[in-house]
């Protein structure tokens, strides 16, 4: 069975999985996989991706692993250059889920753990690419905020950017929910909550 952790941006979906890994459960890192995490900025501290077409191969075969649960996060159909394979996006629609999520102070803290070491230039070259989408009183506080050098308040002016773009999507797709967690739950009980409900 495919579960899916989904979240807002910082909410600790990767570190639960990583905890989940731990425990010995099936799962699939497909931001690992894809040397990338997934947004505008989801390069940052990368090495090169794969192949298109051996990245879906890496992940076809770890899919393929028995287990009875497998693990992933939510995805969009691509991270940076390569695709997830189109099996995999159509069971990432449908797929019961668990709801990640944690307080906005610790998301912006996660985010600027994760990417705060990119430099300067790094951050407004991809503030660029999604400029547009932004809108310009935005982009301009999120550069503003780069260029002093304070990249909480960056990711805070970012943050309704991507949470509007992702609970929109969320709210496209009919996933039944499994749980509710946060990156630290206590794992025996929200295992036991998952098995119950599969």
């Amino acid at each position: 069975m495919l579960i899916v952790l989904v979240g807002l941006a910082g909410s600790g979906k990767t570190e639960l999985l990583h905890r989940l890994a731990a425990t010995g459960e099936h799962v699939v890192d497909l931001e690992a996989l894809a040397a990338h995490r997934g947004s505008a900025f989801g390069a940052f501290g990368q090495p090169a991706q794969p192949s298109h077409d051996g990245f879906q191969a890496v992940v076809r075969a770890a899919l393929a692993v028995p287990a009875a649960r497998t693990w992933v996060e939510d995805e969009g159909e691509y991270l940076g250059s390569v695709g997830l394979p189109p099996e995999l996006n159509a069971a990432l629609r449908v797929a019961p889920c668990v709801e990640v999520s944690a307080p906005r102070a610790d998301r912006v803290r996660r985010i600027v753990a994760t990417y705060g070491a990119a430099p300067a230039v790094d951050w407004l070259c991809a503030l660029d690419s999604i400029a547009t989408r932004l809108g310009p009183d935005r982009a301009a506080r999120a550069r503003s905020a780069v260029r002093a050098a304070d990249l909480s308040r960056a990711v805070d002016v970012l943050l309704d950017y991507y949470d509007h773009g992702y609970e929109h999507r969320l709210a496209a797709l009919a996933r039944p929910v499994l749980a509710s967690a946060t990156a630290d739950a206590r794992l025996t009980s929200f295992l036991g909550a998952v098995h119950e409900r599969t």
